[in-house]
């Protein structure tokens, strides 16, 4: 088998951890990324798992960063493999083994994940069951049905709470872009894959549990800093994607549009959303380049932001 690094990103996890960690196979090395935890991640990860190597860090470097900083060490180390687990997540114990023997025989997939099913164990995973709908794939679940199961099935997406990454795909489209904090960066991933015509893959063989139907959704109030920071990452999820022409173009028109509301707003007494827009108008003009020139490096392969 291929040496397979498993890498955790963790943050205020204790609620997790200690099944997450119990549940990985000892033959794997582990690396952890703590992103600033305030509660006892750290030291529950230091007094009962001191052979995993654990980077904590002193601030919250988002999901992404943390993810290139243990993926970046795992290749260093000299992972043939890696395999990108949430701290909400368990693995069963052949999750990896099934899906390295998937890679092996089909080389063709750059990203390879598991079935997800929800804390339960019993039930699919709500949005991942969206990521299999026949839009997406019209063969799995009439497959399944007629317990035809293939070994693996191409999809477009899937979230990355459990995804296998080869070395090869690693050199070839690196890690995730650090235009993305937390939230989007997966899905950004995948564009850049479907960009560069690489495969991603669900094995139904291989399983895990993500555990995470119990968290709640946050209520955003409008024209708040938090809807601010929500409509950013929608705008940046479609600007960002590498197979949507113009993107410098729409980038400049989103700050037109949005500076015309800000005045608009300003006159009419509405403060609330002159502020929100004002902050749309600051925030995508000082991040323009930078979304602009990751697009343009996204569009060429090697090892990005590792």
């Amino acid at each position: 088998m291929t040496k397979t690094f498993i890498i955790i990103v963790t943050y205020n996890g204790m609620r997790w951890l200690e099944k997450c960690l119990a549940s990985i196979p000892a033959q794997y090395p582990v690396i952890i990324v703590d992103n600033a935890s305030t509660d006892d991640t750290v030291q529950f990860i230091t007094d009962h798992y001191p052979q995993h190597r654990l980077f904590a860090q002193s601030q919250n470097l988002g999901f992404g960063k943390a993810n290139n900083l243990g993926l970046t060490h795992a290749l260093q180390e000299g992972a043939e493999s890696c395999f990108l687990l949430n701290q909400d997540a368990y693995l069963r114990t052949d999750t990896i083994e099934k899906l390295q023997i998937c890679y092996e025989n089909h080389p063709e997939f750059s990203l390879l994940s598991p079935i997800h099913f929800d804390g339960t164990d019993r039930k699919l995973d709500r949005l991942f069951s969206y990521y299999l709908q026949y839009d997406h794939n019209p063969d799995f679940y009439s497959d399944a049905i007629n317990q035809e199961l293939k070994q693996v099935y191409e999809i477009a997406f899937v979230n990355a709470a459990g995804w296998f990454l080869p070395k090869k795909t690693l050199q070839t489209i690196g890690g995730f872009d650090p235009v993305f904090f937390h939230y989007g960066e997966d899905e950004n991933y995948c564009h850049r894959l479907k960009y560069h015509g690489l495969k991603i893959g669900v094995v139904p063989s291989a399983a895990m549990i993500h555990d995470r139907a119990k968290r709640k959704m946050e209520d955003i109030k409008r024209y708040s800093i938090k809807d601010v920071d929500k409509r950013m990452l929608k705008i940046k999820h479609y600007v960002a994607n590498p197979n949507v022409p113009n993107n410098e173009v729409i980038l400049r028109k989103k700050i037109k549009e949005f500076k015309r509301k800000s005045v608009k707003n300003i006159l009419k007494g509405n403060f609330d959303a002159y502020t929100y827009y004002r902050s749309l108008t600051k925030n995508l003009s000082n991040e323009l380049d930078q979304i602009v020139q990751h697009v343009e490096l996204n569009k060429t392969t090697g090892p990005h932001y590792l």
